[in-house]
């Protein structure tokens, strides 16, 4: 019996993986937005069977999925794009889906799976940005030139090139921080999205608090400082930048604790839209917020 509801849930795995990574890959290309948000419930099914079943059972599933994964797309859209799906099931979202359902499964805290969720993501995507260009021939450099040459040839863009221009190299050169931070934003997300659906199936007893609870030790400000007194260094304008997201999810927490207590669920959506579009304008309010209820903790917790 254990063992036909093992084959099961597998094909359900297999099925709504090659599905999910159909759409991501073919709404991507029309709405790159739209295909990230989809890859970010493709851990939850690998998640599902490992937090189910043993090791053994699930890595035998991750493997079979990946290779069906690799070869069905490969059919549909090349052996390039078979290998790369491989590549991406593997050291990809099937990595994550398998910590966050490992985390589940060995009991450990909801803070420490968040942490090995968030961990294995900025893992996976090093690695799948060192194997991916292997496979395509083409590194992110290669991506932003090319954008930049686009923008180069279209007159319509005028005076936009010049600044495109200027604002590359820089790109390049924090490129290291936009990885993590973006790694960061998926693990988190990919954490709480997962563990709500596992809890829903009765897998999961606890979830780690709410994003509107969280703080970070005061010692972040003082890595602040020290980033700042040696910006000369690369490392060290990249470890600023990450340390400052983490005051900005701060000051954002603080923003949605306070929203949150119009329990009015609208405010808090107009909160986080107004976040998103105006976020050049907010990004600094927050990172401000942050570091003020850090020291002077302005929302009273204990």
């Amino acid at each position: 019996m254990m063992e036909s509801k093992l084959i099961k849930d597998g094909l359900k795995v297999m099925g709504l993986v090659f599905l999910f990574s159909l759409l991501s890959i073919y709404i991507g290309l029309y709405s790159p937005i739209m295909g990230f948000f989809i890859n970010l419930v493709l851990p939850i099914p690998i998640a599902y069977i490992v937090s189910k079943y043993n090791n053994q059972s699930s890595l035998i599933i991750i493997i079979t999925v990946a290779l069906t994964n690799g070869l069905l797309l490969g059919m549909t859209g090349g052996m390039q794009l078979g290998a790369m799906m491989i590549v991406n099931t593997v050291v990809g979202f099937g990595l994550i889906g398998f910590v966050v359902g490992s985390g589940v499964k060995e009991g450990f805290s909801p803070r420490i799976t968040l942490i090995l969720t968030v961990a294995a993501v900025i893992f996976s995507t090093v690695i799948t940005n060192q194997v991916i260009p292997y496979l395509t021939g083409t590194g992110y450099k290669d991506v932003i030139n090319d954008i930049v040459n686009i923008i180069n040839q279209n007159s319509q863009f005028g005076e936009f090139s010049e600044t495109v221009k200027q604002i590359v190299p820089l790109i390049i050169r924090i490129y290291p921080s936009i990885l993590i931070i973006t790694s960061i934003i998926t693990g988190i997300v990919v954490y709480y999205i997962s563990t709500w659906y596992l809890k829903k199936k009765g897998l999961v007893d606890k979830i780690y608090k709410p994003v509107k609870m969280w703080y970070f030790p005061r010692i972040l400000s003082l890595g602040i400082v020290i980033a700042l007194l040696l910006d000369g260094n690369i490392f060290f304008v990249n470890l600023l930048i990450v340390l400052l997201f983490f005051m900005f999810l701060q000051g954002f927490s603080v923003g949605l604790f306070y929203t949150s207590r119009l329990k009015n669920p609208i405010i808090n959506f107009l909160y986080i839209m107004a976040i998103v579009f105006l976020n050049f304008l907010l990004l600094p309010v927050l990172i401000i917020l942050g570091l003020f209820d850090m020291w002077f903790n302005l929302r009273k917790f204990k």
